[in-house]
């Protein structure tokens, strides 16, 4: 039996990029800049998926999807 997931898990760098959708070249950059939250441990770059919904509520605006629809505002 699996038991379900802990909104304190620590994701690696893939997971939460995969969790964002987003590339990973890109949440590296995002973490180094301080604009996604992250913990450091050595070398290696870990995110709190507590944390990741927490940045993503306050990131998102609302009435914007998150996936853009090229023909939405075309006549």
């Amino acid at each position: 039996m699996t038991k379900p997931e802990d909104p304190d898990d620590l994701l690696t760098a893939g997971e939460a990029a995969r969790f964002l959708r987003i590339h990973l070249v890109t949440l590296y950059s995002w973490a180094s800049e301080g604009r996604v939250p992250s913990i450091k441990l050595g070398r290696k770059r870990l995110f709190s998926r507590k944390e990741l919904h927490r940045w993503l509520e306050k990131n998102t605006r609302p009435g914007v999807d998150r996936i853009h629809d090229p023909t939405v505002g075309r006549p």
